[in-house]
């Protein structure tokens, strides 16, 4: 029915920060079972359900990823960097909030577009954003 693949978790992904990377392997399984749901329902109810669980989860994981970013000093390294990535978290809760508003005010939301949204943003920002991120709090970790 849609166009998007199911993310098959790889060590590419692993940035190396054991609960960061648990955290998003987390948020991947959350995007499959989305995916799923996509395929599978239409229930309005059960996707505002795995939207909002996909919402609360990542801003678990970002407060989590930032916490440490705080404790080793990232920010302090590379302010400009930091605070990108940070921007980018509040960015894309912000676009999750508005789909979720969206729903709830009975709009038309093209599944298939949230989709591709999640999967792009997760496969970036994991893959290409996070990384500078899990070198920096593994070589501090390495230093302690």
């Amino acid at each position: 029915m849609n166009k998007l693949q199911l993310i098959n978790w790889s060590e590419e992904l692993d940035i190396g920060v054991l609960e960061i990377d648990l955290q998003h392997r987390r948020l991947v399984v959350l995007f499959n079972d989305l995916l799923d749901w996509m395929d599978t329902s239409s229930s309005l109810a059960g996707w505002e359900n795995i939207v909002y669980q996909f919402q609360s989860y990542a801003l678990y994981h970002f407060h989590t990823e930032e916490a440490l970013a705080n404790k080793y000093g990232y920010g302090k390294e590379d302010p400009k960097h930091a605070l990108t990535h940070y921007d980018e978290h509040k960015a894309f809760i912000a676009h999750i909030r508005e789909i979720q508003e969206s729903l709830n005010a009975g709009e038309n939301v093209t599944k298939l577009d949230v989709m591709t949204f999640i999967h792009g943003w997760l496969i970036n920002h994991i893959g290409h954003d996070d990384m500078p991120l899990g070198n920096f709090i593994c070589a501090n970790r390495a230093a302690e």
